[in-house]
């Protein structure tokens, strides 16, 4: 609106020497039209102060977002930047807090967590200034920062080591909600992975899920009771806890996993390195840390946000749960001293 880059307009609400006088006082005059307070007028700093950033986060109990939110600590604490987050309550709440942070600008940058922004938001949140990054949810739009995982390569990269190193071709696939982007990107991964095999790809083998222990249990159960009782070689859950929830199940069903049952997951938290699942590392603490980067950059006029769009890599972490390197005495055997009661099949 004001004929400026976001970069620029950020230098001169930050009264940067490297702008002019008269860039300057088009780039306040639209800000005054907009509400819009820059961090030098909400904060009279001091040579040695630095800004705030804040975040909104859908909530943390998933352990994703756990390592999301430590990286930006920890890049946050490196910088001596204040980190002020919200958790929000469900997508208009987040959406809310999102617009209250925008038009109040109490910090000087925002990171939105996995929020499914509308395009008219997005359009809303561009005629602001301030730096805005969207972590695990790459934005088309021009304008908008974000820092992603290759979620598509992850799956592809998981499915093809069951499909080309231990030549399965029963395969479940545990998803996530139905029309969430990681579940959509995963998906889209284990069909390229049948399709780079000159394998044909069905549908049926996917189950819908939730991303939650308790669902990996009941879509394990409600598939072995819709099949007779007729395993699979492999499951594939698209995130961890749902792979925890099947090897539950095929436990109590009187399966071993990998020597009846290989399964894989997705993420590759804390209980997965313990236990030994094979499962697919993403780059949650790293993007975190980029995040915070990407603002204080772009806070400080060093990058244009109309650029800035990472993805970054995952990593196929291969343990024994898929069937490799497994031993005569089974495994996961600690997963049956694990309380399970949350896990009960609903009949």
């Amino acid at each position: 609106m004001a004929g400026v880059s976001m970069s620029t307009a950020s230098r001169a609400l930050n009264c940067s020497n490297s702008v002019s006088e008269a860039t300057r006082k088009r780039v306040m005059k639209v800000a005054e039209e907009l509400n819009y307070r820059s961090g030098v007028e909400r904060v009279k700093r001091g040579p040695n102060e630095t800004c705030s950033l804040g975040a909104v986060f859908p909530g943390v109990g998933d352990g994703f977002y756990v390592e999301v939110l430590n990286g930006m600590i920890r890049e946050a604490n490196l910088n001596g930047v204040h980190l002020i987050v919200a958790f929000g309550h469900g997508p208009a709440d987040e959406i809310r807090l999102i617009q209250e942070e925008m038009r109040k600008h109490n910090v000087d940058g925002l990171v939105v967590m996995n929020v499914d922004l509308p395009k008219r938001f997005v359009a809303w949140l561009k005629q602001y200034p301030m730096p805005v990054v969207i972590v695990d949810q790459p934005c088309a739009a021009k304008g908008i920062s974000s820092v992603a995982m290759d979620n598509r390569s992850g799956a592809r990269e998981a499915m093809k080591h069951l499909l080309v190193d231990h030549k399965y071709r029963d395969i479940w696939v545990l998803g996530g909600p139905e029309g969430t982007f990681d579940s959509i990107r995963r998906l889209h991964g284990c069909r390229l992975a049948f399709e780079d095999v000159g394998l044909v790809w069905d549908e049926s083998c996917v189950y819908t899920g939730d991303f939650l222990e308790s669902g990996g249990y009941q879509a394990t159960y409600e598939k072995l009771m819709e099949s007779n009782g007729d395993k699979p070689e492999a499951i594939f859950a698209l995130n961890d806890y749902m792979a925890l929830g099947a090897v539950a199940c095929l436990m109590d069903m009187g399966l071993k996993v990998p020597e009846d049952v290989a399964v894989i997951g997705f993420d590759d938290i804390k209980l997965a390195r313990v236990i030994d699942l094979t499962t697919v590392q993403v780059p949650a603490s790293e993007m975190g840390s980029y995040a915070v980067q990407q603002l204080l950059n772009q806070v400080e006029g060093h990058a244009n946000r109309d650029e800035d769009a990472v993805v970054l890599p995952t990593r196929l972490m291969v343990r024994k749960s898929c069937g490799c390197h497994h031993d005569d005495a089974g495994m996961l055997s600690m997963l049956a001293c694990r309380d399970m009661d949350d896990c009960a099949v609903q009949m």
